[in-house]
């Protein structure tokens, strides 16, 4: 499928209304497409469309039986300028208005929380994710033609565009991977990814501050994976980097027995203190009483489900048998932003930052600056003055 195409057909969805998602996963070139339709069964708890793939969804907080999923890829004869099949727009069914000017506190007002939670981690130890609303407006905003700039802007990243009536429409470009399962040989690999700098900081060493909140997410993994009876392998830390800024990273590998299936650590990784914190009660507890906005999708999940299936004949004993396993790519839905679909061009994006007893709440600010930045220039079209 040509991606001028599918981009063509990612317009022509947002102008319907209708669900779909467009993806591409870390280092590849190709696009994924998938188109819903009118016609969601249930919202909240929308099982696989029936085909190979699906694209699914799991908001702040949500369980995998809870995920959203957007049906197959888009037939080729869907995405050639024709018209889409359906019953027309759709009716929102968003509970409220996700964009709310207030949500948006000054500098002070978060160097205050950021104060206040310090505290409550130097009381308990642990750590808390905050986050914050970076609001803006672009009339001008071409969503698809924003996508397609932030995907090559980071094309080791899970980039995606997701639309759908219970979550609006979103926009990111993720470096985490929550869950990487292949069913045939049942490895299973999640990260470690917490610990942030600027780039301009080359090979340095990593300050006391950032290695102790990468082993705090490592130490979370590994205890998450041993209630299941796992013991997984976990790599030395060493640095990626994302656009302007470095990360630290752990690469943590295991085998699934029989008996357990990847929803099941996938419930318990989401939310990992990557995106929430530690203790996990602590930190939510936490989030709710400082944060003013509501995450929405941002903290959960993104991916994609392949459910590879076949069947072989045997002429000896003129049988066959169905055999299949799946694959899944899972990423945390970060580095993103929700966009109005109104002509005012509305968008918040969200950025956050592990807090733990030894931050600085002015290096903490800085952090979501940068984190936001990128995404931020190209949503408001500040790129084209």
């Amino acid at each position: 499928m040509d991606i001028s195409q599918i981009w063509l057909t990612a317009a022509r969805c947002l102008s319907l209304r209708i669900p779909f998602a467009v993806c591409h996963l870390p280092g590849e070139k190709d696009l994924d497409f998938f188109c819903g339709s009118s016609e969601f069964d249930n919202p909240t708890r929308q099982a696989d469309r029936g085909g190979d793939k699906s694209f699914v969804i799991g908001r702040w907080l949500a369980p995998w039986a809870d995920r959203i999923s957007i049906g197959d890829p888009v037939p080729a004869d869907k995405a050639d300028g024709s018209p889409l099949t359906g019953d027309g727009p759709l009716q929102e069914t968003l509970t409220s208005d996700p964009f709310h000017p207030d949500r948006e506190i000054s500098k002070e007002e978060y160097l205050d929380a950021v104060d206040n939670i310090i505290l409550e981690c130097r009381k308990r130890g642990g750590k808390t994710v905050y986050s914050r609303v970076i609001s803006g407006r672009n009339p001008l905003i071409d969503i698809p033609e924003a996508a397609s700039e932030l995907f090559a802007s980071f094309p080791d990243s899970f980039g995606f565009l997701y639309y759908t009536p219970m979550t609006g429409c979103w926009l990111g470009a993720s470096p985490e991977t929550l869950l990487d399962f292949d069913g045939e040989t049942r490895r299973v690999s999640t990260m470690a990814f917490a610990g942030t700098r600027s780039a301009s900081e080359g090979d340095s060493p990593w300050d006391v501050k950032n290695l102790h909140e990468n082993a705090f997410v490592a130490d979370y993994i590994r205890d998450k994976f041993r209630s299941l009876g796992i013991e997984p392998e976990i790599s030395e830390p060493y640095t990626v980097k994302y656009g302007a800024i470095q990360h630290l990273r752990r690469d943590i590998t295991a085998i699934l027995p029989d008996g357990i299936d990847f929803p099941d650590l996938l419930d318990r990784l989401n939310p990992t203190p990557a995106l929430c914190g530690t203790p996990l009660e602590k930190a939510i507890a936490d989030i709710r009483k400082y944060e003013l906005h509501e995450r929405g999708c941002y903290g959960g999940f993104v991916g994609i489900l392949n459910n590879h299936t076949h069947v072989t004949d045997s002429q000896t004993n003129r049988s066959s048998c169905e055999c299949g396993h799946e694959k899944f790519r899972c990423f945390v839905n970060l580095r993103s932003a929700r966009i109005s679909l109104g002509p005012e061009g509305r968008f918040e994006i969200i950025a956050g930052g592990g807090i733990l007893a030894g931050s600085d709440p002015v290096s903490e600010w800085a952090e979501t600056e940068a984190k936001s930045s990128r995404l931020r220039s190209i949503l408001s079209g500040s790129r084209l003055r």
